[in-house]
């Protein structure tokens, strides 16, 4: 599998992490209870963490933004950047495409270093654009508004449409649990027909040397995905 860059996003649930890795065309989903994919774990007195990721990525065929699925185990030690020679504190783990000795590979994460920043509903407001959504040459554009008379407002109205005519509707809402981090909840209805739920985050820019990482300009990381697993969208959108 070619090196693919996501934005990472983990927070807790009821039952242990949930974790959303978004990029530009598939998504990286922990847990999904329908296809086996549960929470990650921790060795106890270690730090060796494991578990599965569900990669959600796009055909490009059929059925708009609909989505191919697959399942890799991880397995490795979460660690401080000195181990990694990263800007930031990572980790690193190895991968193994499940059911199958054929594939492996290193998946390394750094942290976003905006996590703490107390989440702001109006932070996210604005037209956020998706460039090549689903197939090439199709631009998705997410439409985020905050309650102007709501100072301290906790959710906002998204709406949005793509070029090949696709419309969609829904919110954002800050997640609490256990405590607000700048992780939002997302909710999206597709043509008034297919519901979709996710998270979002977003960093305001990053520039890593040694890791050849660049983000010049403030990056909305949105996904979402049905619960049948079929269709998903979002991506790492810029400002329209």
């Amino acid at each position: 599998m070619p090196p693919v860059f996501s934005i990472g996003i983990i927070t807790e649930g009821d039952d242990g992490y949930i974790s959303r890795f978004i990029a530009d065309d598939r998504q990286y989903v922990n847990p999904v209870q329908a296809l086996g994919v549960a929470p990650f774990t921790l060795t106890p007195n270690t730090a060796v963490m494991s578990g599965d990721l569900a990669e959600y990525s796009w055909t490009g065929m059929g059925d708009d933004y609909g989505t191919s699925t697959r399942t890799l185990y991880l397995i490795g030690s979460a660690s401080e950047k000195g181990v990694l020679g990263l800007g930031w504190p990572g980790g690193a783990f190895t991968y193994t495409q499940e059911g199958s000795n054929d594939e492996t590979g290193v998946y390394v994460f750094i942290y976003n270093s905006t996590f703490d920043v107390s989440p702001r509903v109006q932070n996210l407001g604005g037209t956020w654009v998706v460039r090549d959504a689903w197939r090439a040459g199709n631009t998705l554009r997410l439409t985020i508004t905050p309650d102007p008379l709501v100072t301290n407002t906790t959710s906002a109205v998204l709406s949005g449409s793509d070029t090949i005519g696709n419309t969609f509707s829904g919110s954002v809402t800050i997640r609490y649990s256990p405590v607000p981090h700048n992780i939002y909840d997302v909710n999206l209805r597709m043509n008034n027909a297919i519901n979709l739920e996710g998270l979002a985050t977003y960093i305001l820019e990053m520039s890593d040397e040694d890791s050849g990482i660049v983000i010049p300009r403030k990056t909305l990381a949105i996904g979402a995905s049905s619960n049948d697993y079929t269709h998903s969208v979002g991506g790492l959108a810029t400002p329209d």
